[in-house]
């Protein structure tokens, strides 16, 4: 009976163990991609400042436009709130 106890609570802490893996692997997964998004973001920002369209810089970043188009608009107005805002 003491055996067979143990053995159920070791199956159980390498099922833990597998699962926390998996969800440090998940996580790291997608914290790479937000980071990757977040890098592409600023890249079209800096493009954008440089004058190009929303569709070259869609091309450049390799990203749906309508993703771009959403991150253009963020960008200018973002300018338009810094501009208004009073210097503290």
């Amino acid at each position: 009976m003491l055996l067979t106890e143990y053995d159920e609570q070791r199956h159980i802490a390498s099922e833990k163990e597998a699962s926390r893996e998996e969800g440090m692997k998940d996580g790291l997964e997608m914290g790479l991609k937000e980071g990757l998004k977040a890098g592409l973001r600023k890249a079209a920002i800096n493009l954008f400042k440089r004058g190009m369209s929303i569709e070259e810089a869609a091309i450049i970043c390799e990203e749906d436009a309508g993703l771009v188009r959403k991150w253009y608009e963020e960008w200018k107005c973002s300018i338009n709130i810094s501009k208004d805002s009073p210097i503290l």
